[in-house]
């Protein structure tokens, strides 16, 4: 990547000091956001201008995302608090028969419909016109960087009314799976689920990058 482009696209996950991975998985505890902004800091303060552009940053999870040069890779791998470096890949979603995949049927026999729970779907976002989904959505968000920008508004970051408009389908269709009402569609698994739709996918269905979707994650945290 870096010698056909002369930067990479990458995800970086850090250690976050003074709590490395093994420690917190003995302990128990997750780092603070404090802890992790502290550590992220640090790693973009050791690189000089040029090196690194910065796409996301995280406040929950112990990672950040951004164009790197071959000179910032270098001084990335040699910092002490690095775990890995990825490319920071796209991807795109997936979709087959449902009802018998997840064996839905069997869980609507069973009774439950999902009151007091709530969902979030990290996906294309949802038709907010749609009958059977018209009364579930209680947050909305996008994270959608594609072609510089994929929300809704038109940039790569959404939140409130409208964020997560879909202008694909998937993620209508996802969403009816778990909550449909049942008016036009067959009636999802637990009808009685609040949803928060997160868009991270775009009009082709697609994502650009996996920080993306690392970022809805981090929002719903």
């Amino acid at each position: 990547e870096l010698a056909t482009a002369g930067v990479a696209r990458v995800m970086i996950a850090f250690a976050v000091s003074p709590l490395p991975v093994s420690s917190a998985s003995k302990s128990g505890r997750t780092a603070t956001a404090a802890e992790i902004r502290g550590t992220r800091q640090n790693i973009e303060n050791s690189l000089l201008p040029g090196e690194f552009a910065v796409s996301r940053r995280f406040e929950h999870i112990n990672a950040l995302a951004g164009a790197v040069n071959a000179a910032g890779l270098a001084r990335l791998l040699a910092h002490p608090a690095l775990l890995r470096i990825d490319l920071d890949s796209g991807g795109s979603g997936g979709l087959a028969a449902a009802l018998p995949v997840a064996n839905i049927d069997d869980v609507q026999a069973l009774g439950p419909t999902g009151a007091g729970i709530t969902v979030a779907v990290l996906d294309s976002g949802y038709d907010s016109d749609h009958p059977d989904l018209s009364d579930d959505v209680v947050g909305e968000a996008c994270f959608c960087s594609g072609g510089g920008g994929c929300c809704p508004g038109g940039g790569s970051s959404q939140t409130g009314s409208g964020a997560a408009e879909d202008d694909h389908g998937h993620g209508t269709h996802v969403t009816g799976i778990i909550t449909s009402a049942g008016h036009i569609a067959h009636a999802g698994a637990a009808p009685d689920v609040d949803i928060v739709a997160v868009k991270v996918l775009d009009s082709s269905n697609s994502f650009c990058c996996s920080s993306d979707i690392v970022a809805g994650l981090d929002w719903v945290i």
